[in-house]
């Protein structure tokens, strides 16, 4: 855990966090950064010291010293500074890798968070302002261009320091002086843009939804026929106004920063030179030696000062990074699963009897009010039960606790008798075939759709086709089952339509053929033939031990072994059908509420 914000301590230890992932992604690189450290001493004095041979050589007229120095001169520094690149170009490689490496081990971290927590707009911001330094800032490579630069520059100024020190050991305090000027600068700068920063990310999540909006040729329909194109380019327009505005102020302050710390150099070397002069006519060094105390004496002075701002920009870097840090190193809140595999034997496939919720309460994080409050029911084995009510009422939060994205806050959840919390990931989720209300349709071919992770099976794969009715349309496509579900990345894609995109979540739910199945609102886009076909063979589609159901369409209830009703998060009456009808209670309003409205015209109707 990142230690109280805003501490010395707590920027060591961002600092030891993203070290330690950087060693783990590649070791490679502090190999690479030793050795570019020390290249860059040597880049700097090996010019400086042969520079002086190279002088003192030209005033003695020894012509064979001044071949030799400046032949060692220019093979050094080319050899140091080609060297410098190749491993500048192997180190901006490994930069790529490192991005894709943090982001993999936050989406790794998120994958363990509660599911409500992922919803939650809080954490979202979060998530938001932990990614957007390493994608849209360039903060990976800066922190580790930082430590090379740390290294480099100590060797720099201690080499330096030793030189400067034979001559005058008052100069350093001189130089500091200067260089403090200029820290102070670019702290200034540094701060500025940091502030900037924390008020610019929630600036540019909402402009880059609205962007990406315009870009979507799926809500070309919506826009189109409710003319919002106006809207979202006023929005689009307002939130790039608020940044123009914000960097413009930013700029500016940043600008008479640079200015400043630019003069002040100059400054720094006009004091240089008018020390080493004095020096030079007091202990009559030679020009040789002056060239070389002079040169070393500024880069010393230069170096102190890229030190300084090297230690200010590793802080700034650090507070970049600390959302970041604070995600990964938090404590694990994801459901405990202690009991794993010795005591889930009863668990195999097809030995699922039942299915119990004991007084279980759920609040979202955040919320005062309960989404539902002390339910208890069972599910038992080869029932096939359907939730209802009105919007708001609980259903969909009863599926996604029974599905263990969110875990109750009171109470407890039962699969033949066991807690699902003590039930390991793996075999827990094998458990469960599921189709959401909003299903989404990827970005990937028929076939990968429909099988995931499984292995993929032809034969199988065709069977479901044929149960959900669609295999005679993918058979007619060019690239049968390759084909795309979308156009983004292939011209033979197809757009499916909302009831073939539902028709294909049931598929995949139905390929998985899991023990336990929950559809919610599995038929909302089907139209009426096709849902009481879908409701007259769900029991035989899905060979599952235990089938939950949520919907709309009350006509459906009445293919059901039992009835839920919930209002409010409660549970108000359960029931079959015609137990519920002559209790004259809720569910007898809300049947003959949506009777009214059909006029017997299908089949599905005719069940009214």
């Amino acid at each position: 855990m990142v230690k109280k914000k805003g501490t010395f301590f707590q920027k060591l230890e961002i600092c030891r966090v993203c070290t330690k992932l950087i060693y783990k992604c590649k070791k490679s690189y502090f190999v690479y950064m030793l050795l570019s450290a020390v290249l860059s001493v040597l880049k700097i004095y090996w010019p400086i010291y042969y520079m002086k041979n190279v002088i003192n050589g030209l005033l003695g007229g020894d012509i064979d010293n001044i071949v030799s120095n400046s032949l060692l001169l220019v093979l050094g520094s080319a050899a140091f500074w080609g060297c410098e690149q190749l491993l500048e170009q192997k180190m901006e490689a490994i930069n790529i890798v490192l991005v894709s490496c943090f982001e993999e081990e936050l989406g790794k971290k998120m994958a363990g968070l509660p599911y409500e927590l992922q919803e939650s707009a809080e954490m979202l911001e979060k998530i938001e302002l932990a990614l957007e330094p390493i994608n849209k800032q360039n903060v990976l490579p800066r922190f580790v261009n930082n430590l090379k630069d740390i290294v480099a520059e100590l060797l720099i100024i201690l080499f330096g320091g030793i030189v400067i020190v034979d001559l005058r050991i008052e100069f350093i305090f001189l130089i500091l002086v200067i260089v403090s000027i200029n820290s102070f600068l670019h702290q200034k700068a540094q701060k500025a843009q940091f502030n900037f920063y924390k008020v610019i990310t929630p600036i540019n999540r909402k402009f880059g939804y609205y962007k990406e909006l315009s870009q979507n040729y799926q809500m070309g329909k919506d826009v189109r026929i409710y003319e919002m194109s106006e809207y979202i380019i006023n929005k689009i327009k307002e939130y790039d106004d608020e940044s123009y505005r914000g960097f413009k102020k930013l700029f500016t302050k940043i600008g008479l920063c640079q200015g400043s710390i630019a003069a002040n150099i100059q400054l720094q070397t006009f004091a240089i030179y008018l020390y080493m002069i004095y020096i030079m006519r007091k202990q009559s060094l030679s020009v040789g030696d002056f060239t070389l105390y002079v040169g070393t004496a500024i880069h010393f002075a230069n170096t102190i000062s890229k030190l300084f701002n090297s230690l200010i920009e590793a802080r700034q870097v650090t507070e970049y990074l600390e959302t970041y840090v604070e995600l990964i190193t938090e404590k694990d809140r994801k459901t405990p699963n202690t009991e794993k595999t010795n005591n889930n034997i009863d668990l195999a496939r097809r030995d699922i009897n039942l299915v119990e919720f004991k007084n279980v309460s759920y609040c979202y994080p955040g919320k005062e009010q309960y989404a539902i409050r002390n339910l208890s029911f069972t599910i038992n084995k080869k029932e096939k039960v359907m939730l209802i009510g009105a919007n708001g009422s609980g259903k969909s939060t009863i599926v996604k606790l029974l599905c263990r994205l969110c875990v109750p806050t009171e109470g407890e959840i039962l699969v033949n008798g066991k807690n699902i919390n003590l039930i390991s990931d793996s075999e827990y989720m094998d458990l469960l075939s599921v189709v959401f209300q909003d299903y989404k349709i990827w970005d990937c071919t028929v076939k990968e759709y429909i099988c995931g992770k499984n292995e993929y099976n032809e034969g199988k794969v065709i069977e479901v086709l044929k149960n959900i009715g669609l295999y005679e349309k993918i058979l007619k496509l060019s690239m049968y089952m390759e084909t795309p579900l979308t156009r983004n990345f292939h011209n033979e894609g197809i757009e499916v339509s909302g009831g073939e995109g539902q028709k294909l979540a049931l598929g995949r739910a139905l390929y998985k053929n899991a023990p336990i199945v929950i559809m919610d609102e599995p038929t909302a886009a089907l139209d009426p033939l096709a849902e009481y076909d879908f409701y007259e063979k769900a029991s035989s589609l899905y060979d599952s031990d235990i089938l939950l159901l949520i919907s709309h369409r009350m006509a459906s209830c009445k293919l059901c072994d039992k009835i839920i009703v919930l209002e409010e998060g409660k549970i108000v009456e359960t029931g079959s059908h015609d137990m519920l009808l002559s209790l004259g209670g809720i569910y007898r309003k809300m049947w003959e509420t949506q009777a009214g409205l059909y006029n017997g015209s299908s089949k599905m109707e005719s069940l009214l």
